[in-house]
């Protein structure tokens, strides 16, 4: 849900495995290994032009920090760390995950037609 935006071509491939990954975490653990689960996925450019990205889980199973992230989320991090060169945040709440991504002003940009 949220404005029409472009991204680069280059970053199609490490933002699409990123989707992968998450919708993956949420079916084997998270919201969406339930039937009442669901995932709302947000996004808004920042002021800066940058476009903040959420990834919000609802109605999975009770929802336990990990002592440690597995390898999709440490995947997750590093495709936005290093590959799409943004932030992200993950937060373990009662509710259920979320992950807010930030993709720098370089990388996304609002379409125009």
């Amino acid at each position: 849900d949220g404005e029409r935006t472009v991204l680069p071509s280059h970053m199609v491939p490490p933002f699409g495995l990123v989707l992968h990954e998450l919708a993956t975490n949420a079916a084997k653990h998270g919201a969406l290994s339930t039937l009442d689960g669901r995932v709302d996925v947000h996004w808004a450019p920042a002021d800066d032009g940058a476009v903040n990205v959420r990834w919000i889980e609802h109605g999975g199973p009770p929802v336990v920090e990990p002592t440690g992230h597995g390898l999709g989320l440490r995947l997750v991090r590093g495709l936005i760390e290093h590959e799409i060169d943004g932030d992200v945040r993950m937060r373990f709440e009662p509710d259920g995950f979320v992950c807010e991504m930030r993709l720098p002003h370089r990388a996304a940009r609002e379409a125009t037609a």
